[in-house]
């Protein structure tokens, strides 16, 4: 009996290195992994629970005694660091440690299943892969943030960018001498790391706006109504200095696991 599922990161990041899942065919009771939750059922590839001294995240386990055999093959250091700024695939990942890349992927996502992994670190290699849900509709895309899991809603993205468009549109038609791209006071793409100051707020210029012409007045409720991962996304796309949206490379098995596949920071 074949076990292969797209619903389950861990075997989806295997898939997209050409890994092959560890410890041996499960005989005995019905189960399911302490890590990302997939039944474990009589021939399932799993391990006992046993985890490395320097492992910390217990709270995000379940109470079980079993480790699937996808989840053990990728929480070792090496193979999680490709892991960490990436859009993981079937086929293979996108890399996403720059703002043209996650524009790219906020307004264009590929075809799930996948998994959205943005660490903001940029040494650490953390346990976010086996803890991230799979995405299964490009509409609404199931983010991990620095370890914190939020959606985001594609047609949110697309209608916040068409409302910073009308408000840049309708400043310049009144005469307004310093239009800045983004309507927000600031966007942190670290925000679930630690929340600096103005984050998500809308600038005075936008609110005067709002007050005035019935059109910006919509184009802000729009962006009132933003949830705070795509507050986050779109801070890849709302900047002072906006640029491009890119799609990235498709890199598959080894290719992953190589220094340049898996240094490339944001």
């Amino acid at each position: 009996m074949s076990h292969i599922s797209p619903f389950y990161p861990s075997e989806i990041a295997c898939l997209a290195g050409g890994l092959e899942p560890v410890g041996a065919p499960h005989s005995g009771a019905d189960t399911h992994c302490a890590m990302c939750g997939r039944p474990i059922i009589h021939g399932t590839p799993a391990v006992p629970r046993k985890v490395s001294k320097t492992f910390t995240n217990f709270e995000w386990m379940e109470e079980t005694d079993h480790i699937c055999g996808w989840c053990e093959r990728v929480i070792e250091q090496t193979t999680l660091r490709a892991f960490q700024r990436v859009v993981i695939t079937p086929k293979g990942c996108y890399s996403i440690g720059t703002d043209a890349n996650r524009s790219w992927l906020w307004l264009t996502p590929p075809q799930p299943p996948f998994v959205v992994i943005i660490n903001s670190s940029t040494t650490g290699a953390f346990h976010y892969l086996w803890q991230t849900p799979v995405t299964l509709d490009k509409r609404l895309i199931m983010a991990n943030f620095d370890g914190v899991t939020a959606p985001v809603r594609t047609a949110a993205i697309a209608r916040a960018v068409a409302a910073a468009q009308v408000l840049r549109d309708t400043a310049q038609a009144a005469g307004y001498k310093k239009i800045p791209f983004s309507p927000f006071v600031r966007l942190a793409r670290d925000a679930y790391k630690a929340t600096p100051g103005g984050h998500g707020r809308l600038s005075e210029t936008a609110l005067e706006l709002a007050a005035k012409y019935p059109e910006c007045e919509r184009a802000v409720q729009d962006l009132h109504e933003l949830k705070p991962g795509e507050l986050v996304a779109l801070a890849s796309i709302l900047k002072a200095k906006p640029v491009e949206p890119e799609a990235p490379p498709l890199r598959c098995g080894q290719e992953l696991f190589s220094k340049t596949a898996t240094e490339q920071e944001a």
